[in-house]
Parts: C-alpha cells; sequence; structure tokens
C-alpha cells in the first residue's frame, strides 16, 4: 500500500469512526470505494409490518429529496433504504452516494430517523462527546471532503463492539 493509499485509508477511518461516535443512532457504516457508496445501517426494537417499513421508507425519501431541493442540489442521483428482520429486531438499511452526500445531509437524515422511529436502539450513549460535538463535525466534514476527492480501491466497514468503534478494511 502507497504512502497516499494510506493517507485515503486514514481519512476514510476517520470519517466512520467520527460518525459512530457523533451519532449513537448508527449501528454500522460501509463504505464502497466502487460504487462509491456509503451504507447506514440503524437497529430498531421490534419486528416492522412491510406496509410500515414502506410508509416510513417513503417518507424517509421523499424528506431527503425535499432537502436537496431546498439546497438546490440538482445532481441527486442514488438513495436506497431496505429493511430487514431478524428475530425481534428490524434493521433499516440507507445507502448513499458519497459524491453528493453531505454533512448536513448526514444530520437531517438522521434527526428525521430519530422522529419517525422512536423505537429506534442507539448503541451507545455520546454524553461524553457532546462537549466535542463541535470538534467531531469539523472532523467529519474535512474527512468526508478528502473521501470524495480521492479513489480508494478498499471496501471499509465500522461497527460497534462492546461500546468501542471497531473498523475494518477488506
Amino acid at each position: 500500500m502507497t504512502q497516499n493509499q494510506q493517507q485515503i485509508l486514514g481519512d476514510t477511518m476517520t470519517f466512520l469512526i467520527s460518525i459512530l461516535i457523533r451519532h449513537p443512532e448508527i449501528a454500522t457504516l460501509n463504505f464502497d470505494p466502487q460504487k462509491r457508496q456509503i451504507q447506514f445501517t440503524y437497529i430498531i426494537k421490534g419486528a416492522y409490518s412491510k406496509q410500515k417499513e414502506e410508509e416510513l421508507s417513503q417518507k424517509l425519501r421523499k424528506a431527503i429529496r425535499i432537502y436537496h431541493t431546498m439546497e438546490k442540489n440538482s445532481a441527486f442521483s442514488y438513495l436506497d433504504i431496505y429493511w430487514k428482520n431478524v428475530l425481534q429486531f428490524s434493521y433499516l438499511i440507507v445507502i448513499r452516494d458519497l459524491t453528493e452526500f453531505t454533512l448536513d445531509e448526514l444530520n437531517f437524515m438522521n434527526c428525521l430517523i430519530k422522529e419517525y422511529i422512536p423505537e429506534l436502539l442507539p448503541a451507545d450513549s455520546n454524553e461524553k462527546w457532546e462537549e466535542s460535538s463541535y470538534l467531531q463535525e469539523e472532523i467529519i466534514g474535512y474527512a468526508l471532503d478528502d473521501m470524495k476527492a480521492e479513489n480508494f480501491d478498499k471496501k471499509v466497514i465500522a461497527f460497534r463492539e462492546e461500546g468501542r468503534v471497531m473498523v475494518f478494511s477488506k
């Protein structure tokens, strides 16, 4: 791995770690550099009906599209929302293309999800990070800009385990 590739991997890991620290409602993140997409997974206590899942998916799609219209971002192209049910949990998976994704959209999307889904399970408390939330936002913003500008070929996944954030590259 070249020094440039190591720098890009470091930026990607910083981005994913910072998001998970700042947003405890996100359970896992996957970055696919070939598709230039980032996948967010949220865990919900209880299995939702297909009708409820579709209703929530439509609300999220509509709100995110309206957000982009208001931000005058005509380049909006990829948003996928789907659900998985495992035992007594539902998993909400949101996939966005990295080229158009912004920090403000992430904050907007998380506010919507927390409002629409009261059964959302936060993975960790972020009370200890409240004081540094501005710093975390800055780190996420810079790392996101770096990821958008660079080409990288390794998939990266970040998730929580026993109060820690784990990051792996594939």
